[in-house]
């Protein structure tokens, strides 16, 4: 059957942006003013055309008419005779289709989603499109609005029985569970729902400054005790979680532009889970327990712009990062600073060299690890050295068992890192840090070593 176009004019004649619809019915329903185009879906240039997504563009007379007929699609305006084209947005279906978004007017990505209404009024998470559309059709509000119809299980795009943007509002979210009151930081658009409370980040969130705390000073962006980072000092939002339950779940929805987050080195995690934001630039996961698995954060890959990942022990337990399972799969191209612990037991370091090493971290800058000041030291682990990141700003690692950090071990440390970073020149301030929290000393045996990465430029630190 031959389609009908039809463009919605406000009150002053213009054409509402991205008003067409193609259809073989009839007028469209509503109070806005309807005009009828006839329409060519092709042009004379065969080449001119393309399936994937295109324009539409009208010609207008001298008195701001729209030429019958003159509808065109393509990825440009036509050039035919000097005539003025204006390109408008386009639906070649019966029923206009649009996307979920997020709060910021963001493209969101996938699922599992948070779903809220035409007046900002939370339903609940769908798992997929099906979902989203049964929670969208049941809520009253959104019944005076329109119908949707989801294009595929999987699809982000729904069809709607109204020809008007509906507001289809849908966030990601990540969730955690952990200690009670748990602190967190978030971004300015994120919302926190545990129980029946809900927080956000903008209302309920205050500035940390990393000058005067521990946390993500300390453990992530500044200079402290055990980490001396050179990356310039941030602050960062905090939420206290007040009222929040041992174990239970807690969720982050985010609009995909927060950049730093995490736990408070105070309140380790026991369970976390779900899709970050893309945008997330450095993440300080604090394990409460040896057990908790990374890798049920399911879009690891898509962080192209994290550059900074701590992954650090917070009581209950040391990680064990010989366990395959637990280590996450990140986007490994763009980390830059590196920095795990606590760890215990003999063989550790060798099991982390199977994840931490030049060829799966090729742009590590900055490595920092510990290593539990009491219970282990390095002994049996100098071959790590060989094959770790070839770092040209920082390196730290702390390690504390006197009867492991022999001399002699402490020396083959040394004379590793200097083999692993022959060439490398280290950027203006950095500082080659081997900090072993113990009476033990190094020898001639590996004084070459230190002479040459002194020479090269790095500042040698024995404690």
């Amino acid at each position: 059957m031959k389609n009908r176009a039809f463009v919605r004019y406000t009150k002053n004649g213009k054409i509402v942006p991205g008003s067409m619809i193609v259809t073989n019915g009839s007028y469209p329903e509503g109070p806005a003013k309807w005009a009828e185009i006839t329409t060519d879906l092709c042009c004379d240039d065969p080449g001119f055309y393309t399936t994937s997504k295109v324009k539409g563009f009208v010609r207008y007379t001298k008195d701001g008419n729209i030429v019958p007929g003159s509808l065109v699609l393509g990825n440009k305006p036509p050039v035919r005779n000097g005539s003025l084209w204006r390109d408008v947005s386009i639906n070649l279906c019966c029923e206009p289709v649009f996307n979920l978004r997020t709060f910021l007017g963001t493209d969101t990505p996938g699922y599992p989603v948070g779903v809220w209404n035409v007046n900002d009024v939370y339903l609940g998470i769908a798992d997929n499109a099906t979902e989203y559309a049964a929670l969208w059709n049941s809520d009253p509000d959104n019944q005076l609005v329109s119908t949707i119809t989801p294009i595929s299980t999987t699809s982000t795009s729904f069809k709607s029985t109204s020809p008007t943007d509906p507001g289809l509002r849908a966030l990601r979210y990540y969730m955690y569970r952990g200690p009670a009151n748990i602190r967190l930081y978030v971004g300015t658009n994120d919302i926190i729902k545990y129980g029946s409370t809900t927080l956000t980040g903008a209302v309920n969130g205050f500035i940390v400054d990393s000058d005067s705390t521990r946390d993500w000073n300390r453990y992530l962006l500044g200079s402290g005790q055990r980490y001396k980072t050179k990356i310039p000092r941030r602050n960062v939002l905090a939420v206290n979680c007040t009222g929040y339950t041992t174990s239970s779940d807690l969720y982050v929805f985010h609009n995909e532009d927060t950049e730093y987050l995490g736990p408070s080195f105070s309140w380790g995690v026991y369970y976390v889970a779900g899709n970050l934001p893309i945008n997330t630039k450095a993440i300080c996961l604090m394990a409460a327990y040896f057990n908790t698995d990374y890798n049920l954060i399911t879009n690891w890959q898509e962080l192209t712009s994290l550059w900074s990942f701590p992954m650090e022990h917070a009581g209950g337990g040391p990680w064990r990062y010989e366990n395959a399972a637990f280590f996450p799969n990140l986007y490994r191209p763009s980390i830059t600073q590196l920095t795990f612990g606590q760890m215990i037991g003999t063989g550790n370091l060798l099991g982390v060299g199977s994840f931490v090493n030049q060829t799966n971290y090729p742009n590590v800058s900055e490595l920092m690890f510990t290593i539990n000041s009491s219970l282990w030291g390095m002994g049996g682990n100098e071959s790590w050295f060989l094959n770790m990141p070839k770092v040209n700003r920082y390196l730290s690692c702390v390690a504390g068992n006197t009867t492991q950090n022999t001399t002699a071990v402490s020396d083959l440390v040394w004379n590793n890192i200097a083999t692993n970073l022959t060439g490398i020149t280290p950027v203006v301030g950095s500082q080659a840090e081997l900090a072993v929290r113990t009476t033990t000393t190094v020898s001639a045996a590996s004084l070459v070593s230190r002479t040459y990465l002194a020479a090269q430029g790095w500042t040698v630190t024995l404690s």
